[in-house]
C-alpha cells in the first residue's frame, strides 16, 4: 500500500491554479532524485511477490513519464532490457 500512496504523492500536481501546477519530483534535490531512482529499480529487481512487484513497476512507470522527458534516467532503459 505504501508504494501506491507514494506514487500518488510523487505524481500529484500541486499549485494554486492550472498555470502553476507542478509535481513533487522536480522539487527534490539531485541526491534525493538519484537515491529514489536507484532504490526503485533495486526494489523491483529484488521483489519476489508478484503483486508487490507490479505496484513497484507502476510507480516506476509513473515516475518515468516525468523523468524520461528530461532524459534523467538512462539506467532505467538498461534495466528494462
Amino acid at each position: 500500500m505504501s508504494t501506491v500512496l507514494f506514487r500518488r504523492i510523487l505524481t500529484a500536481e500541486y499549485g494554486n491554479d492550472d498555470s502553476q501546477l507542478v509535481t513533487l519530483y522536480p522539487l527534490l534535490s539531485l541526491q534525493t532524485k538519484l537515491t529514489l531512482k536507484s532504490s526503485l529499480v533495486e526494489s523491483v529487481s529484488r521483489e519476489s511477490v508478484k503483486y508487490k512487484a507490479k505496484k513497484l513497476c507502476d510507480t516506476v512507470s509513473e515516475l518515468a513519464t516525468v523523468v524520461l522527458s528530461e532524459t534523467e534516467w538512462p539506467e532505467l532503459l538498461s534495466f528494462m532490457f
